[in-house]
């Protein structure tokens, strides 16, 4: 059963749009070497109000675990508005 996880967060204050997409695309590439990781994208709240989301799609919760820490992303991340969460898929 594969794992999609979810994390819902803001910038930190004085982290604007263009630095956290290139701290996003350093992330994306760092993701895309670990195994276990099918696919990852990021999205921005549709009403602008500054909120980010990052949506990971894993083969297990295994290799969810088992990635190296820390996410690179997690440094421009406010860490009181970071909330994460994990979905089993339907096999």
């Amino acid at each position: 059963m594969a794992l999609i996880e979810l994390r819902r967060f803001h910038l930190r204050g004085g982290v604007d749009e263009a630095r956290w997409r290139d701290v996003d695309e350093e992330a994306q590439a760092v993701a895309h070497t670990q195994p276990g990781l099918l696919r990852r994208t990021t999205a921005r709240r549709a009403d602008g109000s500054g909120g980010w989301l990052v949506i990971e799609l894993w083969r297990s919760s295994a290799d969810a675990d088992g990635r190296p820490d820390p996410d690179p992303a997690l440094e421009v991340v406010d860490p009181a508005t970071l909330a994460v969460e994990r979905y089993a898929t339907l096999d």
